[in-house]
């Protein structure tokens, strides 16, 4: 699936790459679908792109889902989020100028990062 999104990324940078992600989380949880299978990803990944006015083919976009360069474009992406000091989901980080700096990860209730992010800013 992080593929997927990474190919929609590839194909469509424009696009708002959340909503595709959301996509394939719908996918997953709500319709049941095999997203470990790369004809479920290009189906929804195009269909989910064409909604947000960015059409492209399900055969292209499964194309370059297997492409070997797209393989190593997210690997390169996990390599770059394990630099950054992410090991769990969701991360959330505040880019302020040029510097990027860690807010909390995993689950937080919404009063806990406001007190961060409000410590942050001070």
């Amino acid at each position: 699936m992080c593929r997927a999104v990474v190919t929609a990324r590839i194909l469509r940078p424009e696009a708002d790459l959340l909503s595709v992600f959301r996509a394939f989380q719908h996918a997953f949880y709500v319709d049941a679908l095999d997203t470990t299978d790369g004809a479920v990803l290009a189906e929804t990944g195009s269909r989910a792109l064409a909604e947000l006015g960015h059409p492209v083919a399900s055969e292209e976009f499964l194309a370059e889902w297997n492409k070997r360069s797209t393989i190593e474009e997210a690997s390169t992406d996990f390599a770059t989020v394990r630099a950054m000091g992410v090991s769990s989901f969701p991360t959330l980080f505040l880019k302020k100028g040029e510097t990027l700096r860690k807010v909390g990860a995993g689950y937080a209730h919404v009063d806990e990062l406001e007190k961060h992010l409000a410590a942050m800013a001070a």
